[in-house]
């Protein structure tokens, strides 16, 4: 949970040109929601990009670039199989979501129009192909004094866009030292309110 508020926080604020517009919260069950993790508007193109969050603490023995490797490359076969699968939960969820977190305006029925399509695809059983843009996340818990590395990251975006199997790709990995600090700080800031 604490990596995936970590994304929702940090990509709108680093690209200011993608806005999230799906919702942090499941309505019903007032936990994480269902589906695809975020769904963000790029309002310089008119692109839907979807978003897929892993996170975790790095294993003994191991360095954050691997567990960052490791957590991207679980994200990358997530949305794969997700974008490909018939499920048309997925695309109801995340118009659902939109309806929820954005009001009526012309960007929000072009945004719905584009996951309806979707979403009549999943109901046929029909491919989805390579035409969706996505962002791989990873957050990584651990001691800054072993530092994810760019190049690492470059090459790997490199290597799954030579793939093809999504339109386009970015990779954004965080890391901190311990998802613990940020449920305190969240726990003192509430007992303030």
């Amino acid at each position: 949970m604490i990596g995936e508020l970590l994304a929702h926080l940090l990509i709108g604020y680093i690209y200011n040109h993608l806005s999230p517009v799906s919702p942090y919260f499941n309505q019903e069950e007032r936990s994480i929601k269902k589906g695809f993790d975020i769904n963000l508007y790029d309002f310089n193109t008119d692109e839907l990009w979807i978003a897929e969050i892993k996170s975790g603490a790095v294993n003994k023995g191991q360095t954050s670039d691997e567990k960052k490797l490791g957590l991207i490359g679980e994200a990358k076969r997530d949305l794969k199989g997700r974008l490909n699968s018939s499920n048309a939960m997925l695309w109801r969820n995340a118009l659902t979501g939109v309806r929820i977190s954005l009001n009526e305006s012309e960007k929000t029925e072009f945004i719905k129009s584009i996951l309806s399509k979707n979403l009549a695809k999943a109901e046929k059983s029909e491919a989805m192909g390579v035409n969706h843009n996505v962002i791989l996340i990873s957050n990584i818990f651990n001691s800054l004094d072993d530092r994810i590395s760019l190049e690492s990251s470059m090459n790997l975006m490199k290597k799954i866009r030579g793939e093809k199997i999504f339109n386009k790709v970015m990779i954004f990995s965080i890391q901190k030292k311990a998802y613990l600090t940020i449920v305190d700080f969240l726990r003192q800031e509430s007992s303030i309110i």
